[in-house]
């Protein structure tokens, strides 16, 4: 069990929700944290497209660096603030907690299902929200999310009611 210290639960949060696309992790964000300053990945990418969705491999190293941005921004006031982050990657994880472990509380929580349940969740974006996110990306996120060393970051995973 993890030792409480009450310097950390006075600190703001910094939640990042790890997932592959259409796992949940708006829907879930907007339920239980309305409140909190929100970094999406997928607005960074509709304002880099013009105002359209659009999910491009080449734009995906600005969306990297929109988001360190405007955490770094939303850190500096003091805010929580949740990044919607579907990118599962160590090197990404390791940028924000190198960068604000002094000063927020981070977190991490990790959302997943099974690989049908996102493919039709996605049929029913791009139904309602006009959102499409290739099969092929969908696969291979779940895969890096399978593939992601949980064993070096135990310490900022929590589920939802933890936090």
């Amino acid at each position: 069990m993890q030792n409480f210290n009450k310097e950390d639960y006075l600190k703001p949060h910094l939640i990042i929700l790890q997932g592959p696309p259409a796992v949940g992790k708006t829907t879930m964000r907007k339920k239980l944290w309305p409140h909190y300053t929100c970094i999406c990945r997928d607005d960074i990418r509709i304002q880099l497209a013009g105002g359209t969705y659009v999910f491009n491999f080449a734009t995906e190293e600005k969306v990297n660096t929109e988001v360190g941005i405007l955490v770094a921004q939303t850190v500096a006031n003091k805010e929580n603030v949740i990044v919607d982050q579907t990118n599962v990657k160590a090197k990404h994880l390791d940028y924000f907690i190198e960068k604000f472990k002094e000063t927020h509380e981070m977190f991490i929580i990790s959302l997943s299902e099974p690989l049908w349940k996102l493919y039709v969740r996605n049929v029913w974006r791009w139904i309602w929200e006009k959102k499409w996110i290739p099969f092929g990306v969908i696969r291979a996120m779940q895969k890096s999310q399978k593939n992601f060393p949980y064993k070096n970051y135990l310490q900022y995973y929590r589920t939802p009611t933890t936090i």
